[in-house]
Formats: C-alpha cells, sequence, structure tokens
C-alpha cells in the first residue's frame, strides 16, 4: 500500500542531513546535490490521492483492478463502481454500467479506502 510522505520536507531533510557546503568546484557535487538530483524523480512522480480528494477523469484514469467511487459534478450523485467496468460512450463520456442496465455517466472518481482489518480481540466464534 503507497505511504503518504511529505515530499518537501523529505527533500528539505535530505540537505540538512548531507550537505556538505557545496564545493562545486571542479564539476564536483555535494551529496546533497546528487541527491537532489535523484529526488527531483520525487517532483514528477504522480500524487497518490488520498480517500475523498476527487480526480477528474480529464487529469487521468485510475489504475487497473481499483475499487473507486465515482460522481457527476453535474448532478452531484455517487456510485461505487470498479475500474475495470470504465467504458466510453460514443460521445466520449466516462460511464459505468449500474443495475437494471443502467448507465451512469462520471466526471470524477477517488479510489476507496482499503477495507478494515478484523482485530483478533473483535473476531466472533
Amino acid at each position: 500500500m503507497p505511504r503518504l510522505i511529505d515530499a518537501n520536507a523529505l527533500k528539505d531533510s535530505v540537505k540538512e542531513t548531507y550537505c556538505d557546503v557545496c564545493n562545486s568546484y571542479n564539476r564536483v557535487k555535494c551529496r546533497a546535490c546528487n541527491l537532489d538530483d535523484a529526488m527531483s524523480l520525487i517532483d514528477d512522480a504522480p500524487t497518490v490521492p488520498t480517500f475523498g480528494e476527487w480526480i477528474s477523469v480529464k487529469e487521468r484514469m485510475p489504475d487497473d483492478g481499483t475499487n473507486i467511487l465515482v460522481a457527476n459534478a453535474k448532478t452531484g450523485s455517487q456510485y461505487v463502481s470498479h475500474k475495470d467496468l470504465i467504458y466510453f460512450d460514443p460521445d466520449g463520456n466516462a460511464c459505468v454500467p449500474t443495475s437494471y442496465l443502467q448507465t451512469f455517466v462520471f466526471t470524477h472518481w477517488a479510489p476507496l479506502p482499503e477495507p478494515p482489518k478484523e482485530d483478533k480481540d473483535d473476531a466472533h466464534d
């Protein structure tokens, strides 16, 4: 499961921990500058949405196998679905099937959280 971190705080911490007061003479970088080059990958990485953050279908679609909550921003209605059920109608709208063979057109989606784990103390025989 992805772990949410503060990328800016991580970059600041790396610089504070590893900076040798960069001596960039002769094209030699200090450890912090070398790590900063690698840390730029963090800036380019996609942000992991937390539950409740809506993502527009224009921005990106969910990963395969993801349980999602879909919503239509125009109507305010919501529906729980699965990424593998998404299709696009002839007008290019993102859709999921509902019960009774109806179609739900959605404009935004959010990943559902992982289901809760049963505590050993809460288990019933």
